[in-house]
């Protein structure tokens, strides 16, 4: 069984499942974060899950996740996408985002959790790295980037 924390390291931080009443709060975070609205509407969050994480009570960050079937007896959890407050990184928030994550997939037949990643965001490809995640797959081509595919195994 893989080994993971269980507790941040930040006391001041908490995550919880996604709820509909944090869309307004989503659309700010991406705003903020990537510098647009888009991605983060109430219509995503009815087909997906995801959790969010709160430094004293305030919105720090956000992951999206989508749970792939493979056959009848495992599946896959996709990271759709992951952001955290410019402010608030490197305090824990997005390992304790993908924690929760990794924790749900050792209670369904999961048996990996992916992401891909563009090969030019180093600081994400070291995150998910520093998170036990492994690029599985040479860099496949997206319009005109090209991506990792990540992986976090969940057993043997």
């Amino acid at each position: 069984m893989p080994v993971m924390p269980t507790k941040s390291k930040n006391p001041n931080l908490s995550v919880e499942t996604l709820q509909d009443n944090h869309s307004e709060e989503l659309r700010c975070l991406d705003e903020i974060c990537m510098g647009f609205k888009r991605g983060w509407n109430k219509s995503t969050w009815e087909t997906c899950t995801g959790f969010v994480a709160k430094q004293r009570d305030v919105l720090a960050g956000a992951i999206h996740i989508v749970t792939i079937p493979m056959g009848k007896t495992s599946g896959v959890i996709l990271i759709g996408k992951i952001i955290v407050l410019p402010d608030c990184r490197r305090q824990g928030v997005g390992t304790a985002l993908i924690n929760r994550v990794k924790k749900k997939s050792l209670v369904g037949r999961i048996k990996y959790v992916t992401a891909n990643v563009f090969e030019d965001d180093l600081d994400v490809c070291c995150f998910f790295r520093a998170n036990g995640f492994e690029v599985v797959l040479p860099p496949k081509k997206l319009g005109e980037k090209k991506y990792y595919l990540m992986r976090w195994k969940v057993t043997d």
